[in-house]
């Protein structure tokens, strides 16, 4: 980590609203279902992949780079979780609501 960095609170204001929210509310209300099921029954692989795939919004060419896959291949293994637990990663609310799953789950497995 960079020392010599400066946080804002705004660098951390998404995490935050997101524990806010868990300590007052069901973790069912935050985590959505068909997410809760990919990642109950995913391969290592694919939950890695799916985790950068969020973190980069939804950006498969960043994804496929950083993974180090063809961008058809990444196309191709998004396509198969979409059809496999209706994921919509064409749309930009539903990947904002993954990632607001992805903290949610960070803050249940540190707590």
């Amino acid at each position: 980590a960079d020392k010599n960095r400066i946080n804002y609170y705004s660098d951390f204001m998404l995490t935050d609203l997101v524990y806010e929210f868990l300590i007052n509310e069901n973790t069912d209300n935050i985590i959505d279902l068909n997410f809760k099921e990919f990642i109950n029954s995913a391969s290592k692989e694919y939950l890695e992949m799916m985790k950068l795939f969020v973190d980069n919004n939804g950006n498969i060419k960043k994804t496929a780079d950083e993974l180090h896959v063809h961008y058809n291949t990444l196309k191709y293994r998004l396509s198969k979780i979409r059809d496999e637990y209706c994921i919509d990663f064409e749309d930009l609310n539903y990947i904002i609501k993954l990632k607001l799953s992805y903290i949610a789950l960070d803050f249940i497995s540190n707590t």
